[in-house]
């Protein structure tokens, strides 16, 4: 992270890097950053909120958790997951990704978030998997992947759309 990084509290304690890319002494992400100081002042949901699902992962055995999630997502709801214990990789690797989802260093498309706010109408730039882990190295620039294009296969089944009509 950049020295002059500054982070956000939450209500509910968690805390939040802002975005930041520092060029000619000032923050190129100060408006995102200010939205994100935004989001961070509203209350948060609860419990009773009709467009967001509160899970406890504790409470849930093997798949059940990411079936969950899914079926909160299908029906356009948020999800929020308390004490999740699987943990991921310890770091992020091509290998990682292959093993698990199939996906391989292939070409994709990047959002780049100092390029967005200098321009918003052209923010991408072509690069690839590694590319966008290997960014973690350049403090100076912010990567999104937008679209990673994957044969259907490699897509977690609980996502899988049915693409076929019935007669």
């Amino acid at each position: 992270m950049p020295y002059r990084t500054e982070t956000v509290r939450w209500p509910n304690g968690h805390v939040t890097v802002l975005p930041t890319i520092i060029r000619d002494g000032r923050n190129v992400l100060e408006k995102d950053a200010q939205r994100v100081r935004q989001m961070a002042a509203l209350p948060i949901s609860t419990q009773s909120s009709s467009r967001i699902d509160h899970i406890y992962a504790t409470s849930l055995q093997g798949r059940d958790l990411r079936d969950r999630v899914a079926g909160t997502l299908r029906c356009d709801r948020c999800a929020v997951v308390y004490r999740a214990t699987e943990p991921g990789p310890e770091k992020l690797t091509l290998q990682y990704l292959h093993d698990q989802f199939g996906i391989s260093d292939r070409l994709c498309s990047l959002h780049d978030m100092a390029q967005r706010a200098e321009d918003w109408t052209h923010p991408h730039k072509d690069g690839t998997i590694g590319r966008l882990l290997d960014g973690v190295r350049y403090p100076d620039e912010k990567l999104c992947a937008l679209d990673i294009s994957l044969p259907a296969f490699t897509v977690p089944s609980p996502f899988h759309t049915n693409t076929t009509s019935e007669p």
